[in-house]
């Protein structure tokens, strides 16, 4: 009898270990609830995963191109059309939509799309970014606002800028200008 107790308590132990362990492995397979971006609140990974579920069809360069990011942009001193920095990493390649430049920004519409060069050509959507030039906002005025963060200053192309990592990690941070996770090594192969 004492031996029967213990196999039906080891057989119970044995049978709610088992459930813990499958409702684990189910809850860890199926998490809706895990946010996109970690360590951002909930509102802003909401407003995040719009930027991102928006500009999923621009994966395919060819559909932002048709979409209206069809202008390549270039370092105005020095030409490069993939941007990088020698210590913080890269941007990548812009294609400006130039009939979304006005004096608002929208997180559905960002006004750039970024890719990195890829070895085979082709080029891979790692980020957004939103901009309004100083000719229509000048540098003296308060920064505009997106996604709670102000933007940036950027005198290289006279505008303000705020760049969103919506399709690439970014250990600098998901809004930082540079993202050392991206690269300009195979800018060459882009077109070839």
């Amino acid at each position: 009898m004492f031996r029967k107790q213990i196999s039906r308590r080891s057989a119970a132990i044995r049978a709610a270990v088992l459930g813990l362990v499958a409702t684990a492995l189910i809850t860890a397979c199926h998490d809706d609830e895990s946010p996109l971006f970690p360590g951002l609140s909930e509102a802003l990974n909401a407003q995040l995963t719009d930027a991102r579920s928006a500009t999923e069809p621009f994966q395919q360069i060819q559909n932002a191109n048709d979409a209206g990011y069809d202008v390549l942009v270039a370092h105005p001193t020095n030409g490069n059309t993939c941007l990088r920095h020698p210590e913080l990493g890269a941007m990548g390649v812009h294609y400006l939509n130039a009939g979304l430049v006005d004096g608002t920004v929208a997180v559905a519409t960002p006004e750039v799309v970024i890719y990195e060069p890829q070895a085979d050509g082709s080029l891979e959507l790692v980020g957004v970014e939103y901009i309004i030039p100083f000719a229509i906002r000048g540098d003296d005025q308060t920064p505009p606002v997106l996604f709670g963060r102000e933007f940036r200053r950027n005198y290289t192309f006279n505008l303000w800028a705020l760049h969103a990592w919506v399709w690439r990690d970014n250990p600098s941070g998901v809004f930082s200008d540079w993202n050392p996770d991206v690269s300009c090594e195979h800018e060459d192969a882009v077109g070839s």
